[in-house]
């Protein structure tokens, strides 16, 4: 069976499913890792105090994003600027991703870095997002 493949990464807000900014993506690279310490004890022992579950971490760079207004295709909806979307609207706020391999999920970031490119209009925005895995 054909595995369906995209050119481009989708990302929406999760209260607003039909205001998507889609791009390409140049770099997407995953962090797993579990919350824990190691706790020092009488004499020197050291113990490792672990929680349950396991953290993802997504660090991607989308490419060529637009500051200029995009039309948006469903009716009713209007423009929205891609750019000013990801810097500042959607900074904090629960959202979802479509990566260009298709894989699916809820996330969250609280920074963006925003690098210009040569073209007129166009940045390339570096997003490290944290992997939501309950209902916030």
């Amino acid at each position: 069976m054909p595995t369906p493949t995209f050119n481009a990464v989708v990302i929406t807000a999760a209260s607003d499913p039909l205001t998507p900014v889609v791009a390409r993506s140049s770099s997407r690279s995953e962090t797993s890792g579990i919350s824990g310490k190691v706790v020092t004890y009488a004499a020197g022992r050291q113990r490792s105090v672990s929680h349950v579950g396991t953290t993802h971490q997504f660090v991607m760079t989308l490419r060529d994003v637009s500051d200029l207004p995009v039309t948006l295709p469903a009716p009713g909806t209007g423009t929205v600027v891609p750019l000013q979307l990801l810097q500042e609207a959607w900074l904090g706020v629960r959202i979802v991703i479509r990566d260009h391999r298709g894989r699916y999920f809820e996330g969250v970031y609280f920074t963006a870095g925003v690098v210009d490119r040569k073209a007129p209009h166009l940045y390339d925005i570096a997003l490290s997002i944290s992997e939501l895995t309950a209902e916030s």
